[in-house]
């Protein structure tokens, strides 16, 4: 027999009103410190209800809803046709998923830019002398730094990739629900 899960509404006035996210700057989003209160209280005890943020309001099933439904509407009556991917595509922003493209593609350039600098470093390498290490130095800055950029780009896409996928996820359930009720 399967155990039954019992859900607890999570309350509205335990925390802030406001989701960090909202307020955070471009190095925070960057580095994702605005989670850094939650993760500091979770370091030291269970998360509680109390502990959540807010969704931000793009972020609510009911938003997301509305949106893809006005979007669905046209998408059918300007073509006759059912395309649900593309009321999907049109009911967000054009630049979320150019930012998804765009890190995707400096993520593979700085792969590939590791790869070069570690073959540069390789070749001084077996050319090293005590007096000339400097291209060593240079070729092995050159990697600590595309990893350090490579990484910050793949968790930003991996995030928003993650959100667009929720937000969608959200807004299609949202309009089954409207068209089952």
């Amino acid at each position: 027999m399967a155990a039954t899960v019992k859900y607890e509404r999570i309350e509205k006035n335990c925390r802030s009103s406001r989701n960090p996210k909202e307020d955070a700057g471009i190095f925070s989003i960057l580095s994702f410190w605005w989670m850094a209160g939650i993760f500091k209280t979770g370091s030291k005890r269970h998360l509680e209800n109390c502990d959540m943020f807010p969704l931000c309001q793009q972020d609510k099933t009911q938003e997301n809803t509305e949106r893809l439904s006005q979007f669905w509407a046209s998408q059918i009556a300007t073509s006759g046709r059912w395309r649900l991917i593309k009321a999907l595509l049109k009911a967000y922003p054009f630049c979320d998923y150019f930012f998804v493209l765009c890190t995707a593609l400096l993520g593979a350039i700085l792969q590939s830019l590791q790869t070069l600098f570690i073959s540069f470093l390789m070749v001084e390498i077996d050319r090293l002398s005590d007096s000339n290490t400097k291209w060593a130095y240079l070729h092995g800055m050159g990697i600590c730094i595309s990893s350090l950029l490579r990484v910050l780009l793949l968790h930003q896409f991996m995030y928003i990739s993650a959100l667009i996928s929720m937000r969608w996820k959200s807004a299609t359930t949202g309009l089954i629900y409207q068209k089952v009720r």
